[in-house]
């Protein structure tokens, strides 16, 4: 117990709480608003999240290669203000928003996965 004692510890503890109870939420509601909203098949669901997966792979790997060159302060916050940023951007998804794996040939010049407001 004297581990949690620690400063550090305790807040590198809470915000990995915290960001994987949101990534969690975001992962259950994506899914479901691809199945229930846009009509895709929960294997299909599951190719249309694979990418996310991947690039969260990615960077889970690679964060302690950055956070030795940078102070892991900085690379916290600045990793939280980019997640942050993404569920933003989900709060513009709606019914009626395109989407990659349910609406490949979008005839808009801006990319299907793009929010509305970009």
């Amino acid at each position: 117990m004297r581990l949690f004692r620690n400063r550090t510890v305790s807040g590198a503890l809470g915000v990995f709480i915290l960001s994987a109870t949101g990534l969690g939420g975001v992962y259950l509601m994506f899914t479901q608003f691809l199945q229930l909203v846009k009509g895709l098949s929960p294997i299909q669901t599951g190719f249309a999240i694979l990418p996310a997966a991947l690039v969260l792979i990615v960077v889970a790997t690679s964060s302690p290669i950055i956070a030795r060159r940078f102070r892991p302060g900085n690379v916290i916050a600045t990793g939280l203000a980019i997640q942050v940023l993404g569920y933003l951007m989900f709060t513009q998804v709606d019914a009626a928003t395109a989407c990659p794996c349910s609406s490949p040939a979008s005839s808009s010049s801006t990319p299907p996965w793009l929010p509305p407001w970009l």
